[in-house]
């Protein structure tokens, strides 16, 4: 029965997604990226659903922001993988 109801529940984002034309959003946003890192983690980026997990993905975001506004001479282009 749980699974059941993991699956119908699946179904429906995966149908929501698809409404919304989630993968032509990514592909709009990592052609924005400088690296084929950062364009292959912007084609594969996930929906998040907990607040907790929202909330830390959006204080990565603040950071990264942040070390993007800092005047630098380094391009980000040429950053190493970093994986």
């Amino acid at each position: 029965m749980q699974d059941l109801l993991y699956n119908e529940v699946m179904d429906i984002e995966f149908k929501t997604l698809q409404s919304l034309e989630f993968n032509k959003v990514l592909e709009k946003l990592s052609n924005f990226a400088k690296t084929e890192q950062s364009k292959e983690l912007c084609l594969t980026a996930k929906i998040f659903n907990n607040k907790k997990d929202i909330e830390e993905q959006l204080e990565y975001t603040t950071d990264a922001k942040k070390i993007l506004d800092t005047p630098s001479d380094i391009p980000i282009e040429y950053v190493a993988n970093i994986r």
